[in-house]
């Protein structure tokens, strides 16, 4: 096995594990605090349709910002795994996901064109400052971002011990191009990527 593979897995065991040793009132506490600093993204503020995730036991969570893109007037879409891929739908209320692959909570309604999407808000189990990301191993994320077009704005949501010096990155690994954590906004250095448009 390639010597980034195993890293790639010794870091994925070592975040887990403290990911799932956070009290859930920290967690809660620390989402919140990315959420503040991801609503106020001015990004944001110009986007009419906006993808955020349901999140799994130890990722950091940003279903209470469904409620305020909604008061704004942007309409929240969450994925769904179609088979290699993702897909997203658009939801008001997070009653209204069902579990799912692997027993992630998904919406139910119909999937929209992914073009349509104007900012993605990507889990990860680790981020470095080239906006590398580090999934669960599923390679969901990666396909889709890779089908995006380029003016898509791919935001990284974690927690800041998640932010590491540097995720080893294979040839088929999309960056993101910030990442918001409870303690800061990371301006990434696009790990490649052409930056989209201000």
């Amino acid at each position: 096995m390639p010597s980034d593979d195993l890293a790639k897995q010794e870091l994925r065991r070592a975040l887990r594990a403290r990911c799932r040793s956070l009290p859930p009132e920290t967690r809660l506490q620390a989402s919140q605090a990315a959420e503040s600093l991801l609503l106020a993204l001015p990004e944001l503020a110009a986007a009419d349709t906006v993808a955020l995730y349901a999140a799994t036991a130890g990722e950091a969570n940003p279903a209470s910002s469904l409620a305020v893109l909604l008061d704004r007037g942007v309409r929240p879409v969450f994925p769904r795994v179609a088979g290699a891929d993702l897909e997203f739908a658009a939801i008001h209320d997070m009653d209204e996901l069902r579990p799912g692959h692997r027993g992630i909570a998904e919406p139910a309604g119909g999937a929209i064109d992914l073009a349509e999407i104007e900012v993605i808000v990507v889990p990860g189990l680790a981020f470095d400052g080239d906006g590398v990301r580090l999934g669960q191993g599923g390679g969901h994320y990666d396909r889709t971002l890779a089908r995006l077009p380029d003016r898509v704005l791919r935001v990284g949501f974690c927690f800041d011990f998640q932010v590491v010096e540097r995720v080893p990155r294979g040839p088929h690994d999309q960056p993101v191009d910030l990442v918001v954590t409870d303690r800061r906004v990371i301006r990434a250095r696009r790990g490649g990527r052409v930056p989209p448009p201000p």
